[in-house]
């Protein structure tokens, strides 16, 4: 029979298990803002591109322009969530290899990222509806039914 494996808490007290947290906890951190920071480039450069008359080229309707901006607004949702994926990887490597109480330190970046892939899916969502519906939104309902 085999024996059923062993399990080994890695000691808190350690300074490698310190320094591997520190890592862990560094790199959480500078994910979290990179998506932060892309979540806001997002909605200014949407903003700007839609609010600031000399970005519109003379060629371009105003509702062909939102419906560009939407589309930039659903790829952009799409990268930030691939990119907050490295939050979640980071997070399971760190299980086996940080003590109970250093994990619990940590994984307050659980919560952040449940937060980011709930702001993604709505900013990913509201491209989509942009995307595809720009025109008659700046037209109005009425152009939707004819």
């Amino acid at each position: 029979m085999a024996r059923p494996a062993r399990i080994i808490v890695p000691d808190e007290n350690d300074p490698k298990v310190i320094e591997l947290a520190g890592r862990y906890e560094s790199a959480l951190k500078k994910e979290f803002w990179v998506c932060v920071a892309l979540l806001m480039g997002t909605l200014i450069i949407f903003g700007t591109l839609n609010f600031v008359p000399f970005m519109k080229p003379s060629f371009e309707t105003a509702g062909s322009w939102l419906e560009r901006s939407g589309a930039l607004v659903g790829v952009m949702a799409m990268f930030i969530e691939f990119r907050s994926r490295y939050i979640s990887n980071l997070l399971n490597n760190a299980v086996p290899q940080l003590s109970p109480s250093l994990f619990q330190q940590i994984n307050r970046y659980a919560k952040h990222e449940s937060i980011i892939h709930k702001i993604v899916l709505f900013l990913g969502a509201s491209g989509a509806v942009i995307w595809s519906y720009g025109s008659p939104i700046l037209t109005g309902t009425q152009s939707l039914w004819q």
